[in-house]
């Protein structure tokens, strides 16, 4: 899923039942920021004889960087955060295929369903992507092969100027006069759902596609028709299932306010702007506006919840950081001076139960009979 899933949907869900302003925020900033966490490994001063040091902490990365194409960064990244294993198949690549609704997953959930706003969130993005990225492993493998890719229903500049345009040299075969390969996806390798682009993350979209030869050993290869607005209803009404659980087990973050007599109207609200037919941009704005007319946010109180900030987590944990520093984008960050106050901050908060998070998967993955460390590589 993307940002308008991850942060303004989820931001909406978790006040349309009965959630904070604050705990809502948190939640939906902790979901997001597994999209932009991309710092691993980072140093600073805490002031007293301490040295604070993390490392191993991204839970995302550019997968077009050449160096993020190994066992330990898909591991660690890529699967752990993204595409967690189903844990069903007879090999060990097989295993690793995402599976919706994740056993796995579910029960890391419950095992923290008393856990810090940011914590919870965090888990929110791993079981939403369980639903997206179904079909797909998050390592480099066969098993992501596919080829004849096709829309139905795309909106032709749904990612923006650039991707509008690469869209429409694909449909008229432009390109084909200056490449070998029949298809596009040759281009990309079969990392994640890197040959499906950006489809699976859509909310909206009708699309197919088949896996090849490589991946199938039956002669027959039948096609993957996906209905995005079946699997984001499904995802997002398990997810509502999981937000009410956690409302009920953590009382003290109800909003007292909250009109139960509207949650059912609002619901079939929420679900019309899931589906609809809407670039990125303007999906966001819908989901502002939801937020707006249903008295959840202040336009000019809430301006930093209704608009997105991946900075904002960083500057409570950085003294007096420097946007233009744009040290949140990169992997490793030393020597930092760090805040007044920053052993509470969301970001740590956030981090550390991603490192504990990691290594809970791998235990659960073990007890289903996969093995993630490296001598399966």
């Amino acid at each position: 899923m993307e940002i308008s899933s991850h942060y303004y949907a989820l931001l909406a869900l978790c006040r349309t039942v009965g959630l904070n302003k604050k705990t809502s925020h948190k939640i939906a900033y902790a979901s997001q920021f597994v999209d932009d966490a991309k710092i691993n490994c980072i140093t600073g001063d805490d002031g007293t004889l301490q040295k604070f040091d993390f490392s191993n902490i991204a839970s995302c990365h550019s997968y077009s960087k050449i160096r993020t194409f190994n066992y330990e960064a898909m591991i660690n990244n890529t699967v752990a955060f993204h595409f967690p294993p189903g844990c069903e198949g007879d090999t060990f690549t097989k295993q690793l295929i995402c599976k919706e609704d994740s056993p796995i997953i579910r029960q890391i959930i419950e095992e923290e369903i008393n856990s810090e706003p940011e914590v919870f969130g965090m888990y929110m993005h791993i079981y939403a992507d369980t639903f997206a990225h179904q079909g797909f492993s998050g390592l480099l493998s066969k098993e992501n092969d596919i080829e004849n890719l096709q829309e139905q229903n795309l909106l032709p500049f749904q990612n923006g100027f650039f991707d509008g345009i690469l869209n429409t040299l694909k449909k008229i075969k432009i390109l084909s006069v200056f490449i070998k390969e029949k298809d596009f996806d040759d281009f990309m390798p079969a990392y994640g759902h890197g040959q499906a682009n950006h489809n699976p993350d859509i909310p909206y979209l009708k699309w197919s596609y088949e896996y090849t030869h490589d991946r199938c050993d039956e002669e027959t290869r039948p096609l993957q028709k996906v209905d995005n607005v079946e699997r984001f209803k499904k995802a997002f009404v398990a997810i509502q299932k999981y937000l009410e659980l956690y409302l009920e087990k953590n009382p003290q973050y109800t909003d007292e306010s909250f009109d139960q007599r509207k949650k059912d109207e609002t619901l079939k609200s929420f679900f019309e702007i899931l589906k609809a037919r809407k670039t990125t941009k303007k999906k966001i704005k819908s989901w502002q506006k939801y937020l707006r007319d249903n008295e959840y946010y202040d336009e000019k109180i809430d301006k930093e919840i209704l608009t997105y900030d991946e900075t904002l987590w960083i500057k409570e944990l950085i003294h007096n950081y420097d946007e233009k520093s744009e040290l949140h984008k990169k992997r490793t960050v030393k020597n930092v001076k760090l805040a007044k106050g920053y052993e509470n901050s969301s970001w740590l908060k956030f981090t550390t139960a991603s490192l504990l998070y990691k290594v809970r998967l791998k235990q659960l993955c073990g007890e289903y009979g996969l093995e993630l460390e490296k001598d399966n590589a």
